[in-house]
């Protein structure tokens, strides 16, 4: 794949996805992070022909898909089939919330535990992930799900705690989904309208926030020692670990 320059901006504009963003350029206690190497994303179903083609002149090279099998059967990915980027189906190893009715369990749903139950019952899900970013030939790589902000932001938060970055950034990185997907909340709720369903506590539920990723930073410590005791615990070794922070971090 032949990768030219693009400019140095979180989010990259697509017109088949709405939160489609760049990881790099958040600082970490020794340089940054790296820009054009690693992607979070809404689902990949919808994208042009000049999409794709805008993301293989980024040098696309891995694409892991996080969403479920129903998800994915329902709308294939665009890369599934792809000649040369590598398609990669990871999905998180949880409960469907969808598969009890989308409204009313969007509504109860307990974002902090679900995060929280994310880290510890999908471990192979994020061990695969890293075993990924451990191979240099796998950059650049995008990971993501249905909207790029529940799955794709506990796997954010882990790669980029894993980088190095501060805990506020992190938590910042997983909010910014909120700025992107208004366009989709707008769809959802008139969906629910013309159910008969009052769709605000259901948006309100949905509207991301710092209290619904903090408990499941405040586990890695707690009950892991941090990152790499978590990393090492799954299975991640040291040498994968140092391939990912190779490609993924610039010192000052």
């Amino acid at each position: 794949m032949i990768s030219v320059d693009f400019p140095q901006t979180r989010h990259v504009p697509l017109a088949g996805a709405q939160n489609f963003r760049d990881l790099g350029g958040y600082p970490t206690t020794s340089g940054r992070t790296r820009w054009g190497q690693i992607y979070r994303a809404d689902a990949l179903t919808e994208l042009s022909v000049e999409d794709v083609a805008s993301l293989l002149q980024r040098g696309l090279s891995t694409v892991v898909d996080l969403r479920f099998d129903r998800e994915l059967q329902e709308r294939p990915n665009i890369f599934k089939e792809h000649a040369t980027v590598k398609y990669h189906h990871n999905p998180v190893l949880i409960e469907d919330p969808a598969a009890r009715g989308a409204a009313e369990s969007i509504r109860t749903l307990d974002f902090r535990a679900f995060n929280v139950s994310m880290i510890k019952n999908s471990s192979p899900t994020f061990a695969y992930l890293l075993h990924l970013l451990g191979q240099p030939s796998a950059y650049p790589l995008v990971f993501h799900c249905r909207g790029g902000r529940d799955r794709t932001g506990v796997a954010a938060a882990l790669v980029l705690t894993a980088a190095g970055v501060a805990r506020e950034d992190v938590v910042q990185d997983y909010i910014l989904s909120n700025e992107y997907l208004t366009e989709l909340m707008d769809k959802m709720s008139e969906a629910f309208r013309r159910q008969g369903i009052d769709p605000v506590p259901i948006l309100e539920n949905l509207r991301l926030r710092e209290e619904y990723l903090a408990p499941m930073l405040d586990t890695l410590e707690a009950e892991f020692g941090g990152i790499d005791g978590y990393l090492q615990s799954i299975g991640v070794t040291s040498d994968e670990l140092t391939v990912f922070r190779s490609h993924f971090h610039v010192e000052f």
